[in-house]
Protein backbone atom coordinates (compact mmCIF):
# COMPACT_ATOMS: atom_id res chain seq x y z
CA UNK A 1 0.00 0.00 0.00
CA UNK A 2 1.41 3.36 -0.97
CA UNK A 3 2.27 5.90 1.70
CA UNK A 4 -0.24 8.36 0.27
CA UNK A 5 -3.02 5.82 0.71
CA UNK A 6 -2.10 5.45 4.37
CA UNK A 7 -2.37 9.22 4.78
CA UNK A 8 -5.77 9.18 3.08
CA UNK A 9 -6.86 6.33 5.34
CA UNK A 10 -5.65 8.22 8.41
CA UNK A 11 -7.48 11.37 7.32
CA UNK A 12 -10.67 9.39 6.73
CA UNK A 13 -10.43 7.82 10.20
CA UNK A 14 -10.03 11.31 11.71
CA UNK A 15 -13.10 12.45 9.78
CA UNK A 16 -15.01 9.43 11.06
CA UNK A 17 -14.04 10.25 14.65
CA UNK A 18 -15.17 13.84 14.11
CA UNK A 19 -18.58 12.57 13.03
CA UNK A 20 -18.77 10.27 16.04
CA UNK A 21 -17.89 13.13 18.40
CA UNK A 22 -20.38 15.42 16.72
CA UNK A 23 -23.16 12.91 17.29
CA UNK A 24 -22.74 12.76 21.05
CA UNK A 25 -25.45 14.14 23.29
CA UNK A 26 -23.15 16.70 24.91
CA UNK A 27 -24.01 19.60 22.61
CA UNK A 28 -27.64 18.70 22.15
CA UNK A 29 -28.35 18.26 25.86
CA UNK A 30 -26.80 21.62 26.68
CA UNK A 31 -28.75 23.30 23.88
CA UNK A 32 -32.05 21.90 25.17
CA UNK A 33 -31.25 23.19 28.65
CA UNK A 34 -30.43 26.66 27.34
CA UNK A 35 -33.55 27.16 25.23
CA UNK A 36 -35.84 26.09 28.06
CA UNK A 37 -34.54 28.82 30.37
CA UNK A 38 -36.56 31.98 30.95
CA UNK A 39 -35.53 34.79 28.62
CA UNK A 40 -35.17 32.63 25.54
CA UNK A 41 -38.59 33.42 24.20
CA UNK A 42 -38.52 36.27 21.70
CA UNK A 43 -39.51 35.75 18.07
CA UNK A 44 -36.09 37.05 17.06
CA UNK A 45 -34.40 34.40 19.19
CA UNK A 46 -36.58 31.68 17.72
CA UNK A 47 -36.02 32.88 14.15
CA UNK A 48 -32.25 33.12 14.62
CA UNK A 49 -31.91 29.68 16.16
CA UNK A 50 -34.30 28.06 13.67
CA UNK A 51 -32.30 29.51 10.76
CA UNK A 52 -29.02 28.17 12.13
CA UNK A 53 -30.55 24.74 12.80
CA UNK A 54 -31.89 24.65 9.24
CA UNK A 55 -28.50 25.60 7.80
CA UNK A 56 -26.75 22.99 9.95
CA UNK A 57 -29.22 20.32 8.85
CA UNK A 58 -28.56 21.29 5.21
CA UNK A 59 -24.80 21.02 5.80
CA UNK A 60 -25.15 17.57 7.35
CA UNK A 61 -27.22 16.39 4.37
CA UNK A 62 -24.63 17.86 2.01
CA UNK A 63 -21.74 16.16 3.83
CA UNK A 64 -23.66 12.88 3.76
CA UNK A 65 -24.11 13.23 0.00
CA UNK A 66 -20.42 14.11 -0.42
CA UNK A 67 -19.46 10.97 1.50
CA UNK A 68 -21.70 8.87 -0.75
CA UNK A 69 -20.07 10.50 -3.80
CA UNK A 70 -16.60 9.84 -2.39
CA UNK A 71 -17.38 6.16 -1.93
CA UNK A 72 -18.96 5.91 -5.39
CA UNK A 73 -15.90 7.59 -6.90
CA UNK A 74 -13.54 5.26 -5.06
CA UNK A 75 -15.53 2.27 -6.34
CA UNK A 76 -15.25 3.59 -9.90
CA UNK A 77 -11.50 3.97 -9.52
CA UNK A 78 -11.21 0.32 -8.45
CA UNK A 79 -13.49 -0.87 -11.25
CA UNK A 80 -11.48 1.10 -13.80
CA UNK A 81 -8.02 0.06 -12.61
CA UNK A 82 -8.43 -3.48 -11.27
CA UNK A 83 -9.50 -6.61 -13.12
CA UNK A 84 -13.06 -7.66 -12.14
CA UNK A 85 -11.89 -10.93 -10.59
CA UNK A 86 -9.59 -8.95 -8.25
CA UNK A 87 -12.28 -6.55 -7.00
CA UNK A 88 -14.10 -9.09 -4.85
CA UNK A 89 -17.50 -8.70 -3.18
CA UNK A 90 -18.73 -5.38 -1.81
CA UNK A 91 -17.19 -4.53 1.55
CA UNK A 92 -20.59 -3.60 2.96
CA UNK A 93 -23.31 -6.18 2.24
CA UNK A 94 -26.36 -4.63 0.64
CA UNK A 95 -24.36 -1.88 -1.02
CA UNK A 96 -23.15 -2.06 -4.58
Amino acid sequence: MARDVKVIQSNMRELQQSFVALGTHKHFDEFYQIILRPGFTSKTDEFFVAAIISAMRDHVQSVSKQLENLITGARHIIERTVAPEQVGPPLCPGRD
